[in-house]
């Protein structure tokens, strides 16, 4: 018997971690309406973002990076590193950057007008349309100030015989194709193109700002190396239209590939301006000294002084040959310091100056640096840390090449001095030459060396154009611009995956707010969980109306609960003297004398002498839910009125009695604290098996706390889904200060959960 009353007192304590899941699976069973519902809703918004959202695709490109100066320390790239400006930078960053800048992006949209779009409106939906548009918009001044801050949308109605009308929200313009009319934009042509419009559909002109379209094809394009291995530039944008989108970075790629060709070309042209320039002079001198020797000639009747001469120009060419190479490039040198002076920040002209490899090797070196500098101004002003470093450089080498140029003149000074000196002694061998010889020699002399230095200069000149002719640019389209064929937006199968997600998880997520939000007990795990009073019963919910549902032949879920009820009981009380059940709850409404009746029911049927007091004056219903009239507890509490007038039979069992609270006094709590309570229920023991006493909420009012002492086993009704859970509280405060003697607790109301209803049939008659 002991072992049995402690299995009652700690009912299914041990099964709350299969309980939990098992609690979880039932949830689910009850949600799948729910959830079937959810999942419809899910997969038809899913079915209809996809059919009218606009799919976004997305559009490569490669470009491969030819770098001119790798393997040698005089690049571009091994420059900028020597500087410090980006440490292990190298030339394929530099263009990413360049194809990256506002201004080639300006060049793309300007050239491509992608800030005019061309839209079709359908019954429901508005489509942008690129290459087939009915009509092409084209604007007189694209870059005029206006279209910059300006944002304007036209509807286009297509008429006969070649009219149109344009439309905003303030003016009309009717026009003929073709012809040129003024916008708010400035002036503009409309044409017409091969495609028909569909009189279903409206056709409408966006025209966006200028600036703000630059600025959202900037945020869109990405471009970036692919590793730092190899010198390919991938280039990608995603755009609602892949034609657009194809056309762009072709576009793209096509301007950069030209403003490399162009920057190439800035150094042939200088060079070739240079060289044009000494041209000019050198044939001017040229002119001048063969004008001499032709009045000298003239003058002097000399016409051929060949053989007059042929023997002392033999003796003195080789000093000649010597004085003409040192006086050339001296002309040289001095050139080149005037050009210097007179352009500091252009590009040196490098091997055609000084046939010297040092010099050849600080002029490229300059103009690689230069034509750095000119690319950094794109992204960045003169007082940027980048710019700073270039110009330091600049003005580093620039000296470089000046000191070089002059240490050159005084090397060729030297030399020149030396030959002079040889010349004088040759002169003096020549003072037997008549005066008109010596004359005659000194101006062919001067006519060779200006007709060397012409033809050197026309020589390089040629050599220049060839190779500016032959310049290629700083890279090659490796894969031509290609949208892919199915959108990177909306994805279909993430968005058919969310949907489902979504349809599952939205009915799961407000079930479990619910229970967790949820104030009160839902189940008798969390009985067991919260407090540590023992659960003795279980009442399932009664469907029927009427408060008594216990029947002796009776086979329903609720009646053999009541008889499992009705056996703990008996055991709880087997001990002598146990007669006295207090039946007590927090609130009203949790169901206790729904269960004091039913019990007693129980109890009766089983031929167990069994009375129930109404102890409840403040509210007592007995009386009405059993038909019964008469005096009760207050009329013998405030009275002389005798115990045995007061019982009444309850009509549901023979065993069955009931005592009735009578008359509702105005001070209940005054009344239970009398003796002759006391008294009645020493009587009532010697007549009972059980007394019943059905008592107030004890989380109300003080009247159960004042009948706790003559209680043997007190009973808490719990109605499930209606107690609070703070209620808990107060009952685990109950039960640690032992108020309420051999306290257990009854679970009200229990509905069953789907997939785990009541089935009793064993034994049916």
């Amino acid at each position: 018997m002991a072992s049995y009353l402690e299995n009652i007192t700690s009912i299914e304590s041990g099964s709350t971690v299969n309980h939990t899941l098992t609690q979880t699976i039932r949830r689910l069973i009850s949600l799948w309406p729910w959830l079937i519902l959810s999942q419809i809703f899910s997969l038809l918004a899913s079915f209809i973002y996809l059919r009218y959202s606009t799919p976004r695709y997305e559009i490569t490109s490669t470009i491969l990076v030819k770098d001119d100066t790798k393997g040698t320390d005089l690049g571009e790239a091994a420059i900028l590193e020597n500087l410090g400006l980006a440490p292990g930078k190298s030339n394929v960053d530099n263009e990413v950057e360049i194809l990256k800048s506002r201004t080639l992006i300006e060049s793309v949209v300007s050239d491509l007008q992608l800030y005019i779009s061309y839209f079709v409106s359908g019954n429901i939906k508005t489509a942008e349309i690129y290459d087939k548009s009915p009509v092409i918009l084209h604007l007189i001044d694209p870059k005029s100030d206006q279209i910059k801050r300006t944002e304007v949308t036209y509807k286009i109605t297509v008429k006969a015989n070649d009219q149109f009308t344009l439309t905003d929200k303030v003016h009309t313009w009717n026009q003929s194709f073709g012809d040129t009319f003024l916008l708010p934009t400035g002036e503009a042509t409309l044409r017409k193109t091969i495609y028909k419009p569909d009189p279903e559909n409206t056709y409408s002109i966006k025209i966006s700002g200028f600036e703000s379209t630059v600025s959202e094809y900037s945020r869109r394009l990405s471009i970036s190396a692919t590793n730092k291995q190899v010198s390919i530039i991938s280039l990608r944008l995603t755009d609602i239209l892949p034609r657009k989108g194809e056309a762009l970075l072709k576009k793209l790629t096509e301007n950069y590939l030209s403003t490399s060709i162009t920057d190439k070309n800035r150094i042939a042209d200088s060079t070739i301006a240079f060289i044009d320039q000494n041209l000019h002079l050198v044939s001017l001198e040229l002119k001048d000294i063969e004008e001499k020797i032709e009045s000298f000639r003239r003058k002097n009747h000399i016409t051929d002084m060949a053989e007059q001469s042929r023997l002392l120009l033999a003796n003195s060419s080789l000093y000649d040959k010597e004085k003409l190479q040192v006086n050339l490039e001296l002309d040289m040198i001095s050139s080149l310091q005037a050009f210097i002076k007179k352009n500091p920040n252009g590009i040196i002209p490098s091997s055609i100056v000084l046939q010297s490899s040092d010099f050849t090797l600080l002029t490229d070196k300059y103009n690689t640096v230069q034509l750095s500098r000119d690319k950094a101004g794109y992204n960045f002003t003169g007082q940027h840390p980048a710019m700073q470093n270039l110009d330091l450089q600049l003005k580093r080498i620039r000296e470089e090449i000046i000191q070089h140029i002059e240490s050159k003149r005084n090397e060729l000074q030297i030399n020149k001095l030396s030959l002079e000196k040889k010349a004088v002694t040759f002169q003096t061998e020549m003072d037997h030459i008549p005066s008109r010889q010596r004359t005659f020699i000194d101006q062919t002399r001067q006519q060779q060396i200006k007709q060397e230095l012409y033809i050197f200069l026309l020589k390089k000149r040629i050599e220049t154009s060839i190779s500016k002719s032959s310049t290629i640019a700083s890279g090659r389209i490796i894969d031509v611009a290609k949208a892919e064929e199915i959108p990177v937006s909306p994805n279909r199968q993430l968005t058919f995956l969310l949907a489902l997600l979504s349809g599952l998880g939205i009915p799961l997520a407000i079930s479990g707010l619910l229970e967790i939000f949820t104030t009160r007990v839902t189940d008798k795990q969390e009985l067991i969980k919260f407090t540590d009073v023992p659960l003795i019963a279980e009442i399932a919910h009664k469907r029927l109306p009427g408060v008594q549902v216990f029947e002796q032949k009776g086979r329903d879920p609720i009646s053999e609960q009541f008889r499992t009820f009705r056996t703990n009981i008996q055991f709880l009380s087997a001990a002598e003297d146990q007669k006295v059940i207090l039946i007590t709850s927090g609130m009203s409404g949790e169901g206790k004398t729904f269960v004091a009746i039913n019990l007693c029911s129980a109890l009766g049927l089983a031929e167990k002498k069994v009375i129930l007091l109404d102890f409840d004056l403040r509210q007592p219903k007995i009386a009405s839910y059993l038909n019964i009239t008469g005096k009760g507890i207050t009329d013998f509490l405030i009275s002389t009125t005798k115990e045995d007038n007061l019982i009444r039979p309850s009509g549901l069992s023979i065993a069955f009695d009931v005592i009735t609270a009578g008359t509702i006094p105005p001070n209940p709590a005054e009344l239970i604290l009398s003796d002759k309570v006391k008294s009645l229920i020493l009587k009532l023991k010697e007549t009972y098996d059980y007394i019943i006493l059905d008592s107030p909420p004890i989380g109300l009012v003080t009247d159960a706390r004042l009948l706790s002492q003559y209680a043997d086993i007190s009973l808490y009704v719990i109605r499930q889904n209606f107690t609070f859970k703070h209620q808990l509280e107060d009952l685990k405060g109950i039960s640690k200060s032992g108020l309420l003697p051999k306290l257990h607790l009854v679970l009200n109301d229990v509905k069953p959960a789907p997939g785990n209803g009541y089935n009793y049939g064993y034994g049916k008659d």
